[in-house]
C-alpha cells in the first residue's frame, strides 16, 4: 500500500522561513499568503498567530520589527502563546517583546486563555508550558511584576474563571510580592485568596498569608 505524504501546512512553511531563512526571506514568505485570496489570507493570519511566539520564543527580533506593519494592516490576531513566550525571557528581552504585543493591541489585563489570568501571572512561575515545550523562567523575581504593575496590570484581573494573578501569588510567592500586589489590589474581593493560601506546603506560611490578606480588608470567609 503507497504511502501519501501531505503537503506542509501553512503554519510548517513559515515556521520554516523563520528558523531558516533571513528575516527578510521570512517576511517575503509571510507577507506573500497575507496578500493572497481571502480564504488563504485567512489560513495566513491564523498561521501566523500561531508563529509568533516561535518568533518570540526564538529572539528574532529583526523579524518581528519586520512583521509589526503587516501585522496591523491585515489585523493578524494576537494570541496568548505568543505573551506566554515573552514573558519565559530574561527581562529586558520579556519587556521589549511584551511592549511589542502590547502595542499590537494586547490588553496587559487581557487573560491568556479562558482559565489563565493575564500575564501578570507569569511573573511569580518558575516555568511556563506553551506548546508542550517546557521554558524555564529567568523572570522568577519581582523586577518583571514591577514592570507590569506600572504598564496597568491589575493583579485582581480573571480569567473567566475567579482565579487571578494574585490567587497564584498567595499561593506559592514570596511575600514582599505578594504585599506589592495587594497595595495594587485594594478594592476588590475576588480571587479566593484564602483558599489559595492554604495550598501552601508551609502550614505556618499558609497562615501568615492569610493574615497578610485579612491586613488588606481582603474576604476571610468568601465561598467558593
Amino acid at each position: 500500500m503507497a504511502n501519501f505524504i501531505l503537503p506542509p501546512s501553512l503554519y510548517d512553511v513559515f515556521l520554516e522561513s523563520v528558523h531558516f531563512g533571513t528575516p527578510e526571506d521570512a517576511r517575503h514568505t509571510i507577507t506573500y499568503h497575507l496578500n493572497g485570496p481571502p480564504q488563504a489570507v485567512t489560513k495566513a493570519k491564523r498561521s501566523l498567530s500561531h508563529v509568533l511566539a516561535k518568533i518570540i520564543s526564538l529572539r528574532k527580533r529583526e523579524l518581528l520589527d519586520l512583521l509589526l506593519e503587516p501585522i496591523v494592516e491585515h489585523g493578524v490576531p494576537i494570541i496568548g502563546n505568543a505573551v506566554k513566550a515573552a514573558a519565559a525571557l530574561p527581562l529586558d528581552e520579556a519587556t521589549y517583546y511584551l511592549d511589542a504585543l502590547f502595542a499590537l493591541g494586547w490588553d496587559v489585563n487581557e487573560p491568556i486563555s479562558n482559565a489563565e489570568p493575564p500575564v501578570l501571572r507569569y511573573a511569580m512561575l518558575k516555568r511556563v508550558i506553551i506548546d508542550l515545550t517546557v521554558y524555564s523562567l529567568a523572570l522568577h523575581n519581582i523586577s518583571l511584576v514591577r514592570w507590569l504593575l506600572k504598564k496597568g496590570a491589575d493583579p485582581n484581573a480573571p480569567a473567566d474563571i475567579d482565579y487571578s494573578a494574585l490567587s497564584i501569588a498567595v499561593s506559592r510567592s514570596k511575600f514582599r510580592t505578594v504585599k506589592l500586589l495587594l497595595e495594587h489590589a485594594q478594592h476588590s474581593h475576588n480571587g479566593h485568596l484564602v483558599y489559595y493560601a492554604t495550598l501552601r506546603d508551609d502550614p505556618k506560611e499558609a497562615m501568615r498569608m492569610i493574615k497578610l490578606v485579612y491586613k488588606y480588608n481582603k474576604p476571610i470567609d468568601d465561598i467558593l
